[in-house]
């Protein structure tokens, strides 16, 4: 779970008036799943477990959402109607390489110490969670008053363009700043693929940035004092890079700016269009039936009770024929009523709803799949394997990258973490993952999971599969195969092996595994590069079969 560090003085001048109510600090913050893990002199260190909420990833974010739960306050947001007044050119140079981009302009609001503070702390925990480090979203801030539209954003080569980079007094082309500089050392590895690099330009021609890695000294370098700012981010999930922009010009509202749209004017078809201003509201209507709220929440609560918290939480209500809500342009966790229908629970408060008692008294027991599948453990754990249990979901790098594989796996939609951004289906790389890191165990390891995997398919579809992986100095096919076989008799399912190819495995060290024509999995040595991607040391071997 994001852990941000606030400003004690900003969240306790709104603290203190909701906790004169009766409500103390740790049921105030658990309103919004988070809760102070630490503090020093001037900061709170709080977890936030919504990882759905991005904005609840800044002060003013947790400060606003308590507002309206606690004082129900309502916040507007009048530019979402305004015309953009600013525009960025997206040039067709750079579609296959950083294709979207969106920006705002700040006003109204003159930068101290702490608002700086808070805006760069916010800047690097979106670009950290919502931004996957910058590879999916990366945001640039600059002081906007030399800035001169239109902004034109586009491709380039290393050595087209000089400028001195934040941090830096010398100026560096391209090439350089990726070699040299310290964030172009961290983050180039986003560009490494490319003969050439994304620049943002104003229109005399001077270089804001080079996208996603560092700005230019000149044009970006926010000081207190500051009341004009210009903030874009760019990336590769266009309503990502919205998303990140909405809730920066939500928080900096609170704060009492007054923000000004900017068109994104683009060369090429993207999802939302060749022409959108940021920033923009994104979600959809959502229908909310009275009778179903009571059902779910078991209460009584009224339509005009139920538009009264929306309001004050900043969704859009309409009443007629029962409501219709959009839910906050900052946000993008509403998706179903069920989703919605949360918010007035916790508006009303957990602690008001009466416990009902048990109504039914039953004896649990184990299915008859659990318990095959703790047969199946016994057998393994019988012959000198170790079992591990991992993580439905994981990473594209591993699922399938370090394994040489094609991409075939079901996504999150509004993923918070690279690390969990897919969700697995086949164990083998959970089992590769946990030998990578065993290297100073005394060999020979043999290891095995049993667990669920969800397939591709027009209707996501959820399997069991066992997975064994052995590794040894002299390891081969012939070893693995023999558990296959030992496993299978024991099983009682005859089978066979169909010569086949992967490329996880060594060609002419790999098969299928079928029972009654039917493949129902595979068997094989992992292949030098897998081992390579994985900094696995010795020979490995593994099978993965789905249980009937």
């Amino acid at each position: 779970m994001p852990t941000i560090e606030v400003k004690k003085a900003y969240l306790d001048k709104y603290l203190k008036p909701i906790e004169e109510t009766g409500v103390g600090v740790e049921e105030t913050l658990s309103s919004v799943k988070a809760e102070i893990k630490d503090e020093d002199t001037d900061y709170y260190k709080i977890d936030v477990a919504d990882t759905n909420r991005p904005d609840l990833f800044t002060a003013e974010g947790i400060v606003k959402e308590l507002q309206g739960i606690f004082r129900k306050e309502k916040f507007d947001y009048d530019f979402l109607n305004q015309k953009p007044s600013y525009s960025i050119e997206v040039l067709p140079s750079v579609r296959e390489i950083r294709p979207y981009i969106g920006a705002l302009l700040v006003k109204g609001l003159t930068v101290d110490e702490d608002s700086l503070d808070s805006l760069i702390k916010m800047q690097e925990k979106l670009c950290e969670t919502l931004g996957r480090k910058r590879s999916r979203v990366a945001i640039g801030i600059y002081e906007g008053s030399s800035i001169k539209f239109p902004v034109r954003y586009g491709a380039f080569e290393p050595k087209s363009y000089r400028f001195v980079p934040l941090g830096f007094n010398e100026e560096m082309d391209l090439g350089d700043i990726l070699k040299r500089h310290p964030k172009g050392i961290e983050y180039g590895h986003l560009l490494k693929d490319f003969t050439k690099y994304p620049l943002l330009l104003d229109a005399k021609g001077e270089v804001l940035s080079l996208p996603p890695i560092i700005n230019s000294k000149k044009m970006g370098e926010v000081r207190p004092g500051s009341n004009y700012l210009f903030v874009e981010a760019t990336g590769l999930d266009q309503r990502a890079v919205i998303l990140a922009l909405n809730i920066i010009s939500s928080c900096l509202s609170f704060r009492g700016a007054v923000i000004e749209r900017c068109e994104s004017q683009y060369t090429y078809s993207t999802p939302l269009g060749r022409r959108h201003p940021v920033p923009l509201q994104m979600n959809k209507e959502i229908k909310v039936d009275t009778a179903e709220v009571q059902r779910v929440l078991g209460t009584e609560i009224s339509q005009e009770e139920i538009s009264a918290v929306f309001t004050r939480l900043g969704y859009e209500v309409q009443e007629s024929d029962g409501l219709e809500v959009v839910a906050p342009y900052y946000r993008s966790d509403c998706m179903h009523q069920y989703d919605i229908i949360e918010d007035i629970a916790i508006v009303k408060g957990y602690n008001s709803f009466a416990p009902l008692p048990l109504t039914e008294f039953t004896i649990g027991s184990l299915s008859k799949e659990q318990e095959e599948m703790d047969n199946i453990r016994d057998i393994l754990v019988g012959i000198g394997f170790q079992e591990i249990i991992s993580n439905i979901l994981t990473s594209w790098a591993d699922l399938y990258e370090r394994m040489r594989k094609e991409p075939e796996a079901v996504e999150v939609e509004n993923v918070m973490t690279e690390s969990y951004s897919v969700l697995r289906n086949w164990l083998i790389p959970s089992l590769v993952k946990v030998e990578s890191n065993s290297s100073q165990i005394e060999y020979p390891h043999r290891i095995f999971e049993v667990g669920e995997v969800i397939l591709k398919q027009d209707e996501p579809k959820t399997e069991i599969h066992l997975a064994c992986l052995i590794s040894d100095s002299e390891i081969n096919f012939t070893d693995v195969h023999r558990i296959l076989e030992s496993l299978m008799e024991t099983l009682a399912l005859p089978y066979k092996l169909h010569d086949a190819r992967h490329r996880s495995f060594i060609e002419g060290r790999f098969g299928k595994v079928m029972v009654n024509g039917k493949e129902i999995g595979i068997i094989g040595e992992l292949h030098p590069e897998v081992l390579h991607n994985w900094s696995i040391k010795m020979p490995a071997s593994a099978f993965e079969i789905t249980l009937p």
